[in-house]
C-alpha cells in the first residue's frame, strides 16, 4: 500500500516532469495535489509547534511553498527535502524568538525568570550566564536550609520563598517558549498545593501550565466583589494571602508577605551580582 509521502514524492515528480506551457491544466492539477499532500503530511506537524506560539504559522506555508518552487527531483525525495527546510525554518524562527528574549532582559534585568535554555539556539552558550542564575535561583529553593542562616532559617521562611517561586515559574512557564533544563527540579520545587490552588488543571509539568488555564480570580479570592477573569499574570498578592488563609488557616497581613517577599527579591538580587 502506497504510503502519503510516496503519493507526495511521486506526485512532485510528476509535477515537475510536465511542460507547463503545453499542458497547463494538468501541471495545475499537479500542482495542487503536491500542495494537498505537504500540507496534510507537515503543515499541522509545524504550525503547532510552540514557536509558532511567538511568530505566527506563516512561515510553514512560506517554506511549503518555497520548496516547491525550488525543487530539483535530482536530489531526492522531495518528503525529505522537505522536512529538511522546514526543521531548519523552525530552528531559524526559534533563534528570532531568542535573539528578541534576550534583547528583553537587556533591557529589564528582572525578567531573568523567563529566560531559560533554548535547545533551538544557534550557540548554545550564547545565554549560559542566564541559565546559571535561573539554577541558582532553583538551588537557593531546594537547599534553602544550607544557604540561610539565622532567623531566616526557619520553615515559614521556606514557605513563602516556595510561594514566590511557584508563582515566578507560573509567569515563566507561561510566557517563555524556552525549554527548561531540569524542570523535574523545578517542579519539585515549587509549592505544588498553592499551584492547584490557582490553576484549573493539576501541572505537574511545564506544558501543562502552559497549556491549562488560570481559575476565575473570584474563586480563589472569594472576598472580591467582582469576577473578572482568570487570575491575572503576575499573580496579585491576595492569591497567597487567601491561599494560606483557606487551605492552611493561618492569615497573614499584606505588609507581612510584602516584607517576605522583599528578602526573595534581595536574594534574587545578589545571585544576580
Amino acid at each position: 500500500m502506497k504510503s502519503t509521502y510516496d503519493a507526495l514524492n511521486q506526485a512532485m515528480v510528476e509535477w515537475k516532469a510536465v511542460d507547463e506551457t503545453r499542458e497547463p491544466a494538468r501541471a495545475t492539477s499537479l500542482r495542487n495535489n503536491v500542495w494537498a499532500l505537504a500540507y496534510e503530511l507537515y503543515y499541522e506537524k509545524y504550525a503547532q509547534k510552540p514557536v509558532s506560539h511567538w511568530t505566527g504559522d506563516n512561515w510553514v506555508m512560506d517554506t511549503i511553498l518555497k520548496s516547491m518552487e525550488e525543487y530539483d527531483p535530482a536530489i531526492g525525495h522531495f518528503s525529505g527535502y522537505l522536512k529538511e527546510k522546514l526543521d531548519f525554518r523552525e530552528k531559524d524562527q526559534w533563534r528570532k524568538v531568542q535573539r528578541e528574549k534576550q534583547r528583553s532582559v537587556q533591557d529589564d534585568p528582572d525578567q531573568i525568570l523567563a529566560v531559560l535554555e533554548d535547545q533551538h539556539a544557534e550557540d548554545p552558550f550564547s545565554n549560559m550566564e542566564f541559565q546559571d542564575l535561573f539554577e541558582e535561583l532553583l538551588v537557593m529553593i531546594l537547599n534553602f536550609k544550607m544557604r540561610q542562616s539565622g532567623h531566616g532559617n526557619n520553615e515559614s521562611r521556606l514557605k513563602w520563598y516556595r510561594i514566590f517561586f511557584t508563582e515566578d515559574m507560573t509567569l515563566t512557564m507561561k510566557h517563555s517558549p524556552h525549554i527548561l533544563r531540569r524542570e523535574r527540579d523545578t517542579i519539585n520545587a515549587m509549592d505544588l498545593e498553592y499551584l492547584d490552588y490557582y490553576m484549573e488543571q493539576v501541572c505537574r509539568t511545564q506544558m501543562q501550565v502552559r497549556r491549562s488555564p488560570m481559575k476565575m480570580y473570584c474563586q480563589v479570592v472569594p472576598g472580591r466583589k467582582e469576577c473578572e477573569g482568570e487570575v491575572p499574570l503576575p499573580i496579585p498578592a491576595d492569591v497567597s494571602l487567601s491561599y494560606l488563609e483557606k487551605r492552611e488557616n493561618r492569615r497573614f497581613s499584606a505588609g507581612t508577605r510584602s516584607n517576605q517577599k522583599k528578602v526573595y527579591e534581595e536574594e534574587k538580587r545578589s545571585i544576580r551580582q
